[in-house]
């Protein structure tokens, strides 16, 4: 134990040396991720806002001149009403962008409503970008109400008579729920994405930039054995990779501090700062460190065998992929936290993650979650070690 600590310290030390490493696992996690919500928040602020305030483009097909919606969309002074001669053209317009939403009233749209009879509104849009849509049928909405009230008085009815039943929605999620379902996903996948990243850079420099430097046959004629050389270089892979995803924590933590008051809703602020309590950033931490060992495990036959860093980094690259997809696997709709999920590698980390921020139990599933990675992560440093003891492989 001696031994691997102090190889653990001597390449430690090593890497605190190079700026480079220090610059990709401490400077780049701890502020990039503040930046990266503070932008995606500031973008959802500022699209609603022009979306409120733009002026919608309305495209309408009207047979029935005159009638009570010509009036009151026209008198809107947020709706600019263009009239055309057909259907297609409504089609044409909306796809062409130069209309944001298309109407068609027909010739007996008025005679149906004189008769108490009801009449057809056909509304055009684009389902890639229905903005337009919700605020359209918002206002025909409003224009309806008052003309089924003038229907009722001419028949001497109540609403309550011609009502069956009302529906009314209590949406019983807290604001971290609904926080949850909209970033939960998003932001494990960035937590396992810099634990990935910052265990690439380093299980790279510990064991094919060793080669490079040409100091690793010093290294193996050392007192020490090849299973306590890779424990060490491996210690110092999970604590940098470990500090990476801790770090990008402390940038959201950072963001509730720099953001608060700046434009950025009060109540997002404050469910952050009930979100990334002690425990669970505990809990985060407990299991990324089994996590990043399975990273390093994979990671270091790789670097083991590559000749120089580029070649290392041009073999891992496909990996990357490996790792986001499972990773975006918890922000498909469907797909839940339970006894099948928690056993899978990255995706248990992110769902449990995702549950943890919404404010759900997670229960033993988070410790089914750790033990597997457990498994996992010895499994890859067996095989690292196979590897690595390959002489093939170190002198190649």
């Amino acid at each position: 134990m001696k031994k691997i600590f102090i190889v653990y310290k001597k390449e430690l030390l090593d890497v605190l040396r190079d700026k480079r490493t220090l610059r990709t696992t401490i400077l780049i996690p701890t502020l990039l991720m503040p930046l990266i919500l503070f932008v995606i928040i500031k973008i959802q602020v500022l699209v609603g806002e022009h979306n409120d305030q733009k002026v919608m483009r309305l495209i309408w097909l009207n047979e029935n001149k005159g009638n009570v919606l010509e009036k009151s969309l026209q008198s809107d002074t947020m709706i600019k009403v263009t009239f055309c001669n057909n259907i297609q053209q409504i089609k044409d317009s909306i796809r062409a962008e130069k209309a944001d939403a298309g109407l068609f009233t027909a010739n007996d749209f008025t005679s149906r409503m004189d008769s108490n009879m009801t009449s057809k509104v056909q509304v055009f849009y684009n389902s890639k970008d229905d903005v337009f849509k919700s605020r359209l049928l918002m206002n025909l909405e409003k224009i309806k109400m008052p003309l089924v009230q003038q229907r009722l008085m001419k028949l001497n009815l109540s609403e309550e008579k011609i009502t069956p039943f009302k529906i009314e929605e209590h949406d019983i999620a807290s604001t971290q729920e609904i926080f949850g379902k909209l970033f939960g996903g998003f932001l494990p996948y960035i937590f396992i994405l810099y634990s990935f990243m910052g265990c690439m850079m380093l299980t790279v420099d510990l064991f094919t930039g060793e080669k490079e430097r040409g100091t690793i046959e010093t290294l193996l004629t050392s007192p020490v054995n090849r299973l306590q050389i890779m424990f060490g270089k491996i210690a110092v892979a999970v604590t940098g990779a470990t500090l990476t995803a801790v770090l990008s924590i402390s940038g959201i933590l950072l963001f509730v501090k720099l953001f608060s008051g700046n434009d950025i809703p009060v109540e997002l602020i404050k469910v952050i700062g009930q979100i990334f309590t002690p425990i669970f950033i505990v809990k985060v931490i407990v299991m990324l460190l089994p996590l990043t060992v399975f990273f390093s495990g994979i990671l270091t036959p790789i670097a083991t065998y590559a000749k120089n860093y580029r070649e290392a980094t041009s073999i891992i690259a496909p990996f990357n992929f490996l790792v986001i997809l499972p990773a975006m696997m918890a922000m498909m709709p469907g797909i839940k936290l339970n006894l099948i999920t928690s056993f899978i590698p990255i995706t248990n980390v992110a769902l449990c993650t995702k549950y943890m921020v919404a404010g759900d139990k997670v229960g033993i599933y988070w410790w089914i979650t750790f033990a597997s990675l457990l498994v996992y992560g010895s499994l890859a440093v067996v095989f690292s070690y196979r590897q690595f003891s390959n002489e093939q492989n170190i002198l190649r």
